[in-house]
């Protein structure tokens, strides 16, 4: 069945709603500080990220939500249409072929099955961006960064010995 991709709110539940909630709150009150600005943000981010470490999720129930709402999608319509394809065209690009993976993302993106595999990227990306910034001793601002650092190293270079400057993480106009 096809439909109407982002059209109406999204609800973050179950542990995915804390973990969002931590990445959009403030890290270090001394300079007010967040890794994210807004759950959007998070959700378009999450579903790269879950797509480049081939992380998945299932949706879980819970009493708490966090919602995005579809003022904010329409917001953000334009990153979000292109991040649902590129992931839909990277996806289980082992067990898909190129010519499946195009249509999937060019001509059959708005069935649900392809907007389900979409969101189980979403949730494995917040897991895994959560688990980046949270599952160690992070307290500073500084220990986030590096954080942030280490994750991007792992993520985006090929060399394990190359270095990423804080220019190349931030651009020239943040230090």
């Amino acid at each position: 069945m096809k439909l109407e991709l982002f059209s109406g709110d999204f609800l973050f539940t179950g542990s995915h709603e804390k973990k969002v909630r931590s990445l959009i709150n403030v890290i270090d009150t001394k300079s007010q500080s967040k890794i994210f600005n807004s759950a959007v943000e998070v959700f378009i981010i999450a579903a790269l990220v879950g797509c480049i470490n081939n992380r998945t999720a299932e949706k879980e129930k819970g009493d708490e939500t966090l919602r995005i709402m579809v003022s904010q999608f329409n917001t953000h319509r334009t990153a979000l249409l292109n991040t649902y394809k590129l992931v839909l065209l990277c996806a289980d690009s082992n067990n898909v072929s190129p010519v499946d993976r195009i249509n999937r993302a060019f001509r059959e993106y708005s069935e649900d099955y392809n907007f389900n595999l979409f969101i189980s990227y979403v949730l494995g990306g917040v897991d895994e961006l959560y688990s980046v910034f949270f599952d160690s001793n992070n307290v500073r601002y500084d220990d986030y960064l590096n954080a942030l650092k280490g994750f991007l190293k792992e993520n985006l270079t090929d060399n394990e010995s190359e270095e990423l400057s804080d220019e190349d993480v931030f651009g020239s106009d943040v230090f």
